[in-house]
Parts: structure tokens; sequence; C-alpha cells
């Protein structure tokens, strides 16, 4: 969970990580902030602070972010994080009746 240091006990957001393939040593980062808290570094804050605990923790060789092409405050934060643009995955996902 995201919280301000100001608010500890109201959530704000949420950084995770999971495998995406275990064999490969490849995990995926994803994260949603309250709209009212975009733009202030907190998602790369956080997100920063969760990739070094499985660096630290696993054997863990790649972390990897997807979002919507659209999305560029979300490209933004990845690359923010150090992830570089390796290319389009044209419907990969589908949410919200729609294939991104």
């Amino acid at each position: 969970a995201i919280c301000l240091r100001t608010s500890p006990d109201e959530v704000i957001g949420t950084v995770l990580m999971f495998w995406n393939t275990i064999k490969d040593k490849t995990m995926e980062l994803g994260f949603v902030l309250s709209p009212e808290h975009w733009g202030k570094g907190i998602v790369k804050e956080a997100s920063l602070e969760v990739m070094k605990y499985y660096k630290d923790n696993t054997d863990v060789r790649r972390i990897q972010g997807r979002c919507a092409l659209e999305n560029r405050a979300s490209r933004k934060v990845l690359e923010s994080v150090g992830m570089s643009y390796e290319g389009i995955l044209r419907q990969s996902y589908h949410m919200k009746g729609k294939s991104w």
C-alpha cells in the first residue's frame, strides 16, 4: 500500500511486483495511485523501494512494466525507475471492456 508520511493510515495507492516467469527470473511492476496525488513523484519513490526489496531478497534478473500506449504518465514513471522502452505489445491485456 502507498500511504503519505503525514497520513499513514490512509491508503492512496499501491505498488506491486509479481513473477512474470519464475524460470526466467522476470518480474513485472504495477502501480495505481489516486488521481489527486498524480505528478508528485510518489509512485516513483514507492516503486523504487519495492524494486529494491525484490532485488535484495529474490534472484530476479529482469523487472519489466507495461502501460497503455496512451498513458504517457505511466510510461514516464517506468522510465524514471530505470526501465527503457522496448516496444508495443498490441492487445496484450484486456481492461474496461477494451483490448490494450
